[in-house]
């Protein structure tokens, strides 16, 4: 009889358990759920493979970190679980931080404003890579009103932006190709997503002049607002000659997405050249520094 007393106590503590995790959280006295999603309301759309690894931080109403979770290859919509005691009237901000690789480092997390995200910048020149990759942020407060089958919605937005550079008119382009240096001191941020100013740091991406309608570079940059301005250099692999200096590209954004640039995170900039001179579609022209006529 003892033996049967058991296994009938096994049974009822495996389906008592069971009621509490995965999808059916019916028998749940305690328990929350989040879902990550994309708003909508920004281009591009978050697509299926761009987050391979999600760092979810849960802080109290005094701003103290109360749980980490790290989610590898998180799928938005989906529901999370997590082990954290909740309670009836609870206040929780919820601060998560994706990318396509593990290419940050957060300082103090402890304390939600004290914590620092740090973007790791590659060094190097890359053909045709990416020295950054997507970052992206989400962020609610909530207040619970039940402790049963609690779902929290958590949007994710964008912080990395795409550049795509097209030459037109480029006639005579150089084999070895072209460098395209970012300069910027954007890398680092709160837990509001607010930039803190940081170090300049450079980076660099090589391209090849194809045809007009293939981008020669896409260039990822990070966090754009009024106050940060990453500028671009771009000059030849084989002899360093100077095609553009100091660019700055918020302003040619600016210039030819002037309604729609803080919600959009993929930009394209034409340059059209003639001689010595460079015009930039909707932002003006230049000279270039040297003797070349494409």
């Amino acid at each position: 009889m003892n033996r049967i007393n058991y296994y009938c106590t096994v049974i009822c503590l495996l389906l008592f358990f069971s009621s509490c995790i995965k999808e059916d959280w019916s028998g749940c006295d305690k328990g929350m759920r989040v879902m990550f999603f994309d708003p909508g309301d920004e281009i591009p759309a978050i697509g299926s493979d761009e987050i391979q690894s999600l760092v979810l931080y849960v802080y109290d109403d005094k701003d103290g970190l109360i749980k980490t979770e790290t989610i590898e290859k998180p799928s938005l919509n989906d529901l999370y679980e997590l082990a954290l005691p909740i309670s009836e009237g609870s206040k929780y901000s919820l601060i998560a931080w994706a990318t396509r690789d593990t290419s940050f480092v957060v300082e103090q997390p402890e304390s939600r404003s004290q914590a620092r995200i740090k973007m790791k910048i590659s060094s190097g020149t890359r053909e045709q890579g990416e020295t950054i990759f997507s970052l992206f942020y989400g962020n609610t407060d909530t207040v619970l009103t039940e402790t049963k089958d609690v779902v929290i919605p958590v949007p994710l937005r964008r912080n990395s932006n795409k550049i795509n550079v097209f030459f037109h008119n480029f006639t005579n382009p150089d084999t070895y190709g072209y460098n395209f240096l970012v300069n910027d001191n954007n890398n680092v941020y709160s837990f509001d997503n607010n930039i803190v100013d940081s170090d300049n740091f450079s980076y660099s991406v090589k391209g090849f002049v194809k045809t007009d309608d293939v981008p020669v570079a896409s260039i990822m940059v990070l966090k754009l607002n009024e106050s940060h301005h990453p500028t671009l250099n771009v000059h030849g692999a084989s002899d360093a000659l100077a095609l553009i200096n100091n660019l700055d590209l918020l302003s040619v954004i600016q210039a030819n997405y002037p309604n729609d640039w803080k919600k959009r995170h993929e930009f394209d900039i034409h340059i059209y050249f003639s001689g010595l001179e460079i015009t930039i579609e909707g932002w003006g022209s230049i000279t270039i520094d040297g003797p070349l006529a494409p």
